[in-house]
């Protein structure tokens, strides 16, 4: 029998009372159930701590991360990635603790704890968003200098800058018909969210940054990245960072799904014209992460993507050319750092605990090699 309009209407608002049991009406409210039921790792807080003033004590941060497997697990997994720049392997929390340094190790320790507090559940779509997490991050920490922005701090904000769509997925279980609408297009999802919500990922992320007592300006940072309006208005310091992230994630939707961009359009986006960058720099340095992405970001497409594959015969790889043959044309000049940016993603990809397919291994061999090519160069000359 068809259900009549009332009996339609009452179980559309059972079914809105139930959710917003799971996400309540404000970004500030959902914060504080998150923080209740999911609160920021204890020994994460107390690394925290320890970082924060002049002392160094290695000892003493060695031993709180030990006491916590889970979280010790992740940190080593995460700066023995590519992206976090170390030129050893770290077996041992205390040779990654002397390592990193005293902020290397805070943001390390921030960024493991939310991939502990947010595990995901082995879904492809729990990886996809861990991976973009890990790729915009990588983008943003080798690109960071340009603008004198710290690496460990501007790989961390950038990380974190999705959160806000971990809590939706793990709460509400139809946000995945959010995610997937979107199309991994960075603002895809924002209408949907504030309709069904009041509220963006965005809001959510940085309030929830907040209650975990995560030092500024990470979460006016994340939670500023989808309003730049008000973020360009403000302080110049976060400002510059939201720019970043923005900018990274418009990057990192071309390389995810192989459409190469519009160089003069994207070139007259406000995180471009904010960051001072042309269509025509822009231009130069995206022919090298095409590269270096075109065997594998998830993919098992064995040929470039079809609009990258001119950018691979320009390069010489339809002649045979190797990845480090090829590095070797952009070694000097605007190119370089964007070898470094490439090289960093597809090891934070690479080093992340989340499974990822076996075509990242032919990737993994020419990153290997065009970074030795490079750093080799820069050493000698």
């Amino acid at each position: 029998m068809a259900m009549t309009a009332d009996a339609r209407t009452r179980q559309d608002d059972l079914a809105a009372e139930k959710r917003r049991e799971k996400v309540p009406g404000s970004p500030a409210a959902l914060a504080a159930s998150v923080n209740l039921a999911r609160p920021f790792p204890e020994a994460a807080a107390k690394v925290l701590t320890l970082t924060s003033g002049q002392d160094f004590d290695v000892k003493a941060i060695v031993a709180v991360l030990e006491s916590d497997v889970a979280l010790s697990t992740r940190v080593l997994r995460l700066v023995n990635s590519t992206s976090f720049g170390l030129r050893v392997k770290c077996a041992t929390v205390k040779h990654a603790v002397t390592l990193l340094g005293s902020e290397g190790v805070r943001h390390a320790a921030i960024a493991g704890s939310v991939l502990k507090v947010f595990p995901g559940n082995g879904l492809k779509i729990w990886r996809d968003l861990h991976n973009h997490a890990m790729l915009v991050g990588g983008l943003c920490r080798h690109l960071a200098h340009q603008w004198d922005i710290p690496q460990d701090e501007m790989f961390t904000a950038a990380f974190l800058h999705d959160i806000g769509k971990w809590t939706f997925l793990e709460r509400d279980p139809e946000y995945a018909t959010i995610l997937q609408e979107a199309d991994n297009r960075p603002d895809g999802t924002l209408e949907a969210e504030r309709a069904r919500y009041g509220f963006d990922h965005a809001d959510l992320a940085g309030h929830l940054l907040s209650v975990w007592g995560i030092p500024a300006p990470l979460p006016e940072v994340v939670g500023l990245h989808h309003d730049p309006t008000k973020a360009y208005a403000g302080d110049p310091l976060v400002a510059r960072r939201v720019a970043l992230i923005r900018m990274a994630d418009q990057l990192a939707h071309s390389l995810t799904t192989g459409k190469e961009p519009d160089f003069e359009t994207i070139a007259k986006s406000e995180p471009f014209t904010y960051l001072g960058l042309s269509a025509e720099s822009i231009d130069d340095r995206f022919g090298a992460l095409a590269l270096l992405f075109r065997d594998g970001h998830g993919d098992d497409d064995e040929e470039p993507k079809p609009k990258f594959r001119g950018r691979a015969r320009a390069l010489g790889t339809d002649s045979g050319a190797s990845a480090a043959e090829v590095s070797r044309s952009f070694a000097k000049g605007a190119g370089a750092p964007w070898l470094l940016a490439g090289a960093g993603v597809a090891g934070s990809l690479l080093a992340h605990e989340m499974r990822v397919g076996q075509s990242l291994v032919p990737l993994a061999v020419g990153v290997t090699a065009s970074l030795a090519v490079l750093l080799s160069k820069r050493l000698s000359g």
